[in-house]
């Protein structure tokens, strides 16, 4: 499809470009895609990559980090993989010390709740 090639161009641009949070995020967005497309062998290799380097590194600078961080759970829990909760407690931790670091309470939850990646993790249990 269209979106799967502009995703990979992405990928691959911003991979040359030595930008890994934005082309984790297209990386992302093709794992969205293949999801949407009910292709759960392919979301999973779309997010291989993410989870891989979730390990040892972060998704700062990225656009909608959180969102990335969701993909993988979504993708994983409909594949019934048991990394989905560790995926999703990650998530919520990253999330509340993000949080935390508003030191006025609007801003803190305007970040918590005004942002659709952020209140679907916090729903998520």
């Amino acid at each position: 499809s269209r979106a799967t090639e502009i995703f990979q161009a992405a990928y691959a641009l911003h991979s040359k470009l030595g930008a890994p949070h934005y082309a984790l995020e297209a990386q992302a967005g093709l794992a969205r895609v293949e999801h949407m497309q009910w292709r759960k062998t392919a979301a999973l290799q779309a997010i291989a990559p993410i989870l891989a380097h979730l390990r040892t590194g972060t998704l700062d600078g990225a656009h909608d980090r959180m969102l990335v961080r969701l993909t993988c759970v979504r993708i994983l829990r409909a594949n019934r993989d048991r990394r989905a909760s560790t995926q999703l407690r990650m998530a919520q931790r990253k999330l509340q010390q993000l949080a935390s670091q508003f030191e006025d309470e609007n801003g803190r939850l305007a970040f918590l709740q005004a942002i659709p990646s952020h209140v679907e993790i916090n729903k998520l249990t």
